[in-house]
């Protein structure tokens, strides 16, 4: 199970236990693909893989983050600054981070971090969305902060466009932060609003990744 091999991992990394856990799922493009930055409508399915983070806070300001895929323990203090080469992936975290001012919002000062995920990186099922999400979640119940769905999603996508430098729309962030099981979710991204469509029970999407490593 992902929760228990994300306690194992911080344990390992950090000596101890985390204090909050949260999940964000990934999701499927139904209909819109590249509207949602042109305006348009999209529909979209939150799907029963994801990316689960944990925290616990530090009292010496330091930020520490450690992944599934990576033995490497990033640290970040002081100014949030974009990282890059194999640290990069931080920057998912840290925009979210980053962007707390934006919207009101207390930033949580020093913590350790881990996450783990069942989401192919880069198979085009949002898991930098979902890392975004459920950075966002954690950093709220650190700080004892709640937020509106709507303004979670915008705050993830805020970090894409504005600190990680990905002129995305907001399908990623607005499925994954509002799905639901038996339902597509639907985005008017003139707003944008979000509602949910629900959809036959005996309905199933089957989603094919392909590797380079495969032949045909």
């Amino acid at each position: 199970m992902l929760r228990e091999r994300l306690n194992e991992l911080f344990n390992s990394t950090y000596g101890r236990n985390p204090v909050i856990v949260t999940r964000a799922p990934g999701r499927i493009e139904f209909v819109g693909n590249h509207s949602d930055y042109n305006g348009g409508v999209v529909l979209g399915a939150a799907i029963n893989r994801g990316v689960w983070v944990a925290v616990a806070p530090r009292e010496d300001g330091r930020r520490r983050f450690r992944s599934d895929f990576s033995s490497e323990v990033v640290e970040s203090t002081g100014e949030v600054t974009p990282l890059t080469g194999e640290e990069s992936w931080v920057n998912y975290p840290l925009g979210v981070l980053a962007g707390a001012e934006a919207f009101g919002l207390d930033q949580p000062t020093g913590f350790d971090f881990a996450v783990v995920s069942d989401l192919p990186v880069g198979a085009g099922l949002s898991s930098s969305a979902a890392l975004e999400l459920a950075s966002a979640l954690a950093y709220l119940e650190l700080t004892g902060q709640s937020l509106d769905r709507e303004i979670l999603v915008k705050w993830g996508r805020h970090a894409d466009n504005h600190f990680v430098g990905v002129p995305c729309g907001v399908l990623d962030q607005g499925v994954s932060g509002f799905g639901r099981v038996g339902h597509l979710v639907l985005i008017d991204c003139r707003g944008p609003s979000f509602s949910v469509v629900a959809i036959p029970g005996d309905a199933h999407f089957w989603v094919l990744i392909f590797t380079p490593s495969m032949r045909w």
